[in-house]
Formats: C-alpha cells, structure tokens, sequence
C-alpha cells in the first residue's frame, strides 16, 4: 500500500486516481486534472471527428498488422454501419454525424 494522500477525480465518466506525498500536492494534481478534463485536455475526445474517422483510423493502424487481415471486411463493415438504422438513431439522438 502506498504511503501518502490519494486523489480521486470521476468527471464525464473520466476517472483518475494518484498518490501523492503531501495532501497539497494532491490537492493541486485533482484541481489541475479536473480542469484539465472539463476543457477537453488531455482526454482523448476529439471535436469534429466522427465514429466513421475512428473506425477508418483503427482499421489502417491497427487492424491491418493482425494475422488474418483481410483489406475488405473492415470496408464492408463501415458501409454497413452506415447504412444501419442504430446509426441513424444514434446520429439523430446525440445529433452527430457519422
């Protein structure tokens, strides 16, 4: 067990944890993290992108090195998302595009 003052911050469903020396310390690492993720720093979201992007990212830097890759069905699949009514739902719900 680690000696020191834990910091716990769970904002947006982003949640951290650190141990720290001091309580201060601490203080001031949760403060600066919770600013940090309430201005979309550091989190990983990206404005302007969308679920479309993100799968055609993973399928050129991750799905083309794995054992068995086949170079169309990451293409079918996108084009079978985007023609699927849970897209269009979704698009309409939180009113992105896809």
């Amino acid at each position: 067990m680690a000696n020191g003052w834990r910091a716990q911050i769970n904002i947006k469903g982003h949640r951290e944890s650190l141990v720290r020396p001091t309580k201060a310390q601490a203080v001031a690492w949760a403060t600066e993290r919770e600013s940090a993720i309430r201005n979309h720093v550091d989190t990983g979201i990206l404005k302007g992108k969308t679920f479309e992007d993100a799968c055609r990212r993973y399928e050129l830097e991750v799905s083309k090195h794995k054992r068995g890759y086949m170079a169309s069905w990451p293409i079918e699949l996108i084009s079978a998302l985007s023609r699927s009514k849970l897209v269009r739902c979704l698009q309409i719900i939180y009113d992105v595009s896809w």
